[in-house]
C-alpha cells in the first residue's frame, strides 16, 4: 500500500484501536476507529472495526449498519460478509447467518473460519451431511486445518463414526500437541468405546493445555462414573479438588421468607432438546401442580428443535441464558424470585455450575 494512501494511516489507527481493545479500553478503541473512518471513509476495514467496537460497548443497533456499509463500499471483501454472518449467529438468526457466510465463501473458498462457522450453523439446523462435506474440504492430506479437523471429528463422533474420529484426532494432536479441544475429544472417544480408564490421560493433557481447564476437568469427572477401578472416596475427592480449583467461595444464600404465592421452580439445562434429559423431564413438567408451583426453564443451549418448542410451550416462563455470563444469569434467576433451582447437567456439556456456586436460589438441587 502506498504510504500516501489514506488507508495506510487508517490501518495504523485501527491497529492502535485493536491494542486498546486488548487492554480493555473499548471507548478508546472506538475513538481510533472513528478517526480512521474519517481519514479513509471508503476503507471497509474501518467500518468492520467500528461494528466490533459497537458490540463491545453494547450499542447493538449500530452493528449491522456498520457492517453493511463496509459491504456497500466493497462487496468483494469476504471478511465483511463473514463478520455479518458471525453477528447473525450470535443473534440466533441462522438463516441470515448462513446466507452471509456462504457469500464470504463464494468470494474466498479457502476462508476456513467462514467454513467452520457455516458448518456449525448447518449442524445446528440438522443439515449434518452438508456440514461434514464442508469441513472435509479443509482436511486434505498434507493440508489439515486444525480447527476444521477437530470439528469434523466431533461431528463424526456424534454420528458414531468413532474409529475415523479417533484417527483424525490423532492427526490433529500430531499437528498441534496443545490442541485442548482435540485432546478432550480423544478422551471422550475412549469413554464412548468403553475405555474410561485410558481416557484419563487425554483429559489430563487437555486440562494442562486449556485456557478454560474446568471444561475438560468436568469431562474427566463425568468419565469417572464409568470406571470400576476407582473408589467412591477417590471420585469424591476429585470433585472437591475441582471446586477448590475453579469455583470461588459461594456467596451467602439468598434471603428466604415463606412465600405466600406459588413456589417458583427453576430448571437449568443445556439439554432442552432431543436428548435423554428432555425425555425424562417432559412428564415432570406436564404433571406439575400448577396451583402450587410456577415453573421456569433456563435454557443454556444455542440450538433448538421440536422438543425445545414443546418444552417451552409446556412451562409458564422460558428463559435463554446461553449468551449470559454467570453473573447475568444469577441476576436473572434472582429477579425471577426462584425458590428452588434444579441443575439438570452436573458435569456434562453445557452445564452452568458457576450459577449454582453463587447461590442463585435459596434452595438448590
Amino acid at each position: 500500500m502506498n504510504p500516501a494512501d489514506p488507508r495506510h494511516e487508517a490501518n495504523a489507527l485501527i491497529d492502535r484501536g485493536n491494542q486498546l481493545e486488548d487492554a480493555g479500553d473499548n471507548a478508546g478503541a472506538l475513538a481510533c476507529y472513528q478517526q480512521a473512518a474519517v481519514m479513509a471513509p471508503g476503507h471497509p476495514r474501518c467500518h468492520l472495526n467500528l461494528a466490533n467496537a459497537y458490540g463491545r460497548l453494547g450499542r447493538h443497533a449500530e452493528i449491522v449498519p456498520a457492517i453493511r456499509h463496509a459491504i456497500d463500499l466493497d462487496p468483494t471483501y469476504a471478511p465483511s460478509h463473514f463478520n455479518l454472518g458471525v453477528h447473525y449467529v450470535a443473534a440466533g438468526q441462522l438463516d441470515d447467518a448462513a446466507r452471509a457466510l456462504r457469500a464470504a465463501l463464494a468470494l474466498d473458498p479457502q476462508f476456513a473460519p467462514a467454513a467452520i462457522a457455516l458448518a456449525n450453523v448447518l449442524e445446528t439446523r440438522l443439515e449434518v451431511a452438508e456440514a461434514e462435506i464442508l469441513l472435509r474440504g479443509f482436511v486434505q492430506p498434507g493440508s489439515l486445518h486444525v480447527q476444521a479437523a477437530t470439528n469434523l471429528a466431533l461431528l463424526l463422533t456424534k454420528r458414531g463414526a468413532l474409529d475415523e474420529a479417533a484417527a483424525l484426532l490423532h492427526e490433529v494432536v500430531r499437528a498441534d500437541p496443545a490442541c485442548d479441544a482435540a485432546l478432550m475429544a480423544l478422551g471422550n472417544v475412549h469413554v464412548l468405546t468403553g475405555r474410561a480408564q485410558s481416557a484419563e490421560p487425554w483429559f489430563r493433557a487437555a486440562i494442562a493445555a486449556s485456557a478454560h481447564p474446568q471444561v475438560p476437568h468436568s469431562a474427566l469427572l463425568f468419565s469417572m462414573n464409568a470406571r470400576d477401578d476407582l473408589s467412591p472416596d477417590h471420585i469424591f475427592d476429585e470433585h472437591v479438588r475441582f471446586g477448590e480449583r475453579y469455583l470461588s467461595p459461594p456467596s451467602p444464600p439468598a434471603a428466604r421468607t415463606a412465600p405466600t404465592r406459588r413456589l417458583r421452580i427453576g430448571y437449568v439445562s443445556g439439554d432442552f432438546r432431543q436428548h435423554a434429559v428432555a425425555l425424562f423431564l417432559r412428564p415432570v413438567l406436564a404433571h406439575h401442580d400448577r396451583e402450587r408451583f410456577e415453573v421456569f426453564c433456563y435454557s443454556n443451549a444455542a440450538a433448538r428443535d421440536t422438543v425445545t418448542d414443546e418444552i417451552a410451550s409446556a412451562v409458564e416462563h422460558w428463559r435463554e441464558i446461553v449468551e449470559l455470563d454467570d453473573d447475568a444469569a444469577v441476576a436473572m434467576i434472582r429477579a425471577d424470585g426462584i425458590d428452588v433451582l434444579v441443575d439438570l447437567a452436573g458435569h456434562t456439556a453445557d452445564s452452568r455450575l458457576g450459577v449454582f456456586v453463587q447461590r442463585a436460589a435459596p434452595v438448590q438441587v
